[in-house]
């Protein structure tokens, strides 16, 4: 853990941005690679998620920026995130990744 806790502040900020908006769980997270990020379609492409299925995960709105900025000037095979530390609350930014679909999708909002 001591070792995680190194890494650049700047990196994880954004691994905390994708997380939130996009509810991926730990594992999903760490196999993402750039070529499975779509900006322009507001998805991410997850190959073995839970239960070794494939599925596209839709990003919330705020998150399409981020998608881009991710894909800028990298390999497409490349990880998008190599690490994530363990210590990290996926389950409390997945749940709050759940709760905005839900208050989007009873406000009439376009997801």
């Amino acid at each position: 853990m001591a070792q995680d806790r190194g890494l650049n502040p700047a990196h994880w900020q954004e691994l905390i941005q994708f997380l939130q908006a996009t509810g991926l769980r730990r594992r999903e997270v760490q196999q993402v690679r750039v070529e499975g990020l779509l900006p322009t379609t507001g998805v991410v492409h997850v190959r073995r998620g839970k239960g070794g299925r494939e599925r596209l995960v839709p990003v919330l709105p705020e998150g399409g920026e981020l998608l881009a900025r991710l894909q800028r000037g990298r390999a497409p095979e490349e990880r998008v995130f190599a690490r994530v530390p363990s210590h990290l609350d996926i389950p409390a930014l997945r749940r709050a990744y759940a709760q905005e679909r839900c208050r989007r999708r009873r406000a009439g909002c376009a997801e």
